[in-house]
């Protein structure tokens, strides 16, 4: 519900992949941290007339960037087939908000850290290295339903999820 999913070969064929994406959507507006691989997107996105913004300092002096925008654009942590749901790890350079302040977040996805279930995310992933402060698990978009079963979308979070998986 809210999501789809565009499978791209590699890095530099992200760009033309979403493409569609862009149009479809009416997107004018996109916010990145500061993820060097997102580089050759964010140049393609600007000479599409997508208007960047870059997440570089503190929440207060960038919440009109934030909060006005159409897209937030983050990279992965990885992702658990089992619940069909996306990592994300947030850190200084992709704030957990570009995830969660924006209509409509775009998140990218490494194939090969693709995992069966959250007990092989747990015993392959970030958790040998260092255990993080926060996780986020994304499983589709935002939505909830009042007492009366009436579904609303993009309440507590995005209205639409786009993942391109790489790979």
């Amino acid at each position: 519900v809210g999501s789809r999913v565009a499978r791209v070969p590699n890095w530099s064929a992200l760009p033309a992949a979403i493409t569609p994406w862009i149009a479809e959507f009416g997107i004018r507006s996109a916010i990145t941290g500061r993820e060097p691989r997102l580089e050759g997107l964010r140049k393609h996105l600007e000479t599409l007339g997508v208007a960047m913004g870059r997440y570089e300092r503190p929440i207060e002096a960038q919440k009109a960037d934030l909060f006005g925008t159409d897209l937030g654009i983050t990279t992965s942590e990885g992702a658990v087939a089992e619940t069909g749901s996306i990592v994300l790890i947030p850190s200084p350079e992709e704030p957990r908000l570009l995830s969660l302040a924006v209509p409509i977040h775009l998140a990218i996805v490494e194939a090969t850290r693709m995992v069966p279930t959250l007990a092989d995310f747990i015993r392959t992933g970030v958790y040998q290295q260092r255990v993080p402060t926060n996780l986020v698990f994304v499983s589709a978009a935002s939505r909830t339903a009042d007492i009366e079963l009436v579904l609303a979308m993009g309440v507590h979070g995005p209205k639409t999820l786009l993942v391109a998986v790489i790979g």
